[in-house]
């Protein structure tokens, strides 16, 4: 604020009295016909009543997103930017020589997203739920769900709704970047059978001191996200397409955690490069070549959580209670962990450096938190 407001960029004005935009800057167009987006919907379920108060349910249950906003860059390479000789134009924004449709026609180089490009999506999933109604102290609740989600669009990383593959746009339709193939929760509540009203020591110090008692707790298993995996685009000429590492063998955990320990194994992957000496194993790609690796094919580490409480009631009245509770997040202290790196230019690559966020995305770092409480209930 000491050197004041930044100039303003001269605003050029054409013989006509029109405004001339400037070439490198990205605009952004609104689509006047944008039509609202819809999901369908729907679902079937089978319930069953089993021995011993248990319900089981099984469900299958699916949507179909309609018109999903995708922003779309209009001045993107729609083939690669290859001279005749088949090397790589040193600069793909020449009028009359680009394939980029702004470039060739008016000069622009910057970017014009295009806000927005109506898309599909769809899920579908088998979601099962076996139960135990809360009878005699005990309540159990188990649920799986084996799911898969596909879009045009992704809900993180680093595409921010936008697609990474203008060369070949079906290609972007894939699994997105939040889905879990597999998610498994269990939870519990048991209170002990001691205590007034309860099968064992109805009364007397017995019942004064084990009466009242009893534990919870939720088990999250879920597999992780996918991964997106990035290679050099230098030889692709593809301005706005994200070029992917050639694969040359089989994708395989190895499971290391931290710096200088893999936990995919990194030599399944080659970088792509039309020049220079590629590493053992990996060979030279002619240039304006796309891999055809999709995006989000691989998934990282899963996530083990369990959260555990312990609490005791005492009555009061007869319509009165205090109750006291001990719960621990995480109480293993099992730690949560980023997907590795997947940037195959990267030293780090196929290491996991660090534990999950706690944004949108990620579900906590997994450090174990515990609190205390009480509740009076009347």
């Amino acid at each position: 604020m000491t050197t004041g407001f930044p100039a303003p960029a001269a605003v050029l004005i054409s013989s006509s009295g029109t405004v001339v935009p400037h070439a490198g800057e990205t605009y952004t167009v609104i689509d006047q016909h944008f039509q609202e987006p819809y999901i369908e919907s729907y679902n079937i379920a089978v319930q069953r009543a089993l021995p011993w108060q248990f319900v089981l349910d099984a469900a299958y249950v699916g949507n179909h997103g309609v018109k999903i906003p995708v922003a779309y860059n209009l001045n993107a390479a729609f083939t690669p930017s290859l001279n005749a000789n088949g090397t790589v134009q040193s600069n793909d924004c020449v009028i009359g020589g680009s394939t980029r449709p702004l470039c060739n026609q008016f000069g622009r180089s910057g970017a014009t997203m295009f806000l927005f490009k109506p898309t599909v999506s769809n899920y579908n999933s088998l979601q099962v739920k076996f139960d135990r109604k809360f009878k005699n102290g005990f309540l159990l609740t188990t649920a799986y769900t084996y799911g898969k989600e596909l879009g045009f669009r992704s809900k993180a990383d680093n595409d921010d709704g936008a697609p990474d593959n203008y060369l070949d746009f079906q290609r972007n339709y894939s699994v997105m970047s939040l889905n879990r193939l597999h998610t498994f929760v269990q939870s519990y509540v048991y209170e002990l059978p001691f205590g007034k009203n309860k099968r064992f020591l109805n009364s007397g110090p017995g019942s004064w001191i084990l009466g009242g008692w009893g534990v919870s707790g939720i088990l999250t298993r879920m597999s992780g996200t996918p991964l997106r995996f990035t290679a050099s685009g230098g030889s692709l000429g593809g301005n706005g397409t994200t070029q992917v590492p050639i694969q040359i063998a089989p994708f395989n955990v190895l499971g290391g955690i931290g710096t200088g320990n893999n936990w995919f194994d990194p030599t399944a992957f080659c970088n792509v490069i039309s020049s220079g000496s590629p590493k053992p194993g990996c060979s030279l790609s002619p240039n304006g070549v796309l891999v055809n690796m999709n995006r989000y094919m691989y998934s990282g580490p899963g996530l083990f959580n369990l959260d555990a409480a312990v609490f005791r009631k005492f009555p009061v009245k007869e319509r009165m209670g205090l109750e006291f509770r001990a719960e621990a997040f995480s109480i293993t202290n099992t730690p949560h962990f980023s997907n590795p790196d997947t940037t195959v230019t990267d030293a780090a690559f196929g290491q996991i450096t660090s534990v999950a966020t706690t944004n949108g995305k990620d579900v906590g770092t997994g450090n174990r938190v515990v609190e205390l409480s009480a509740k009076f209930t009347f």
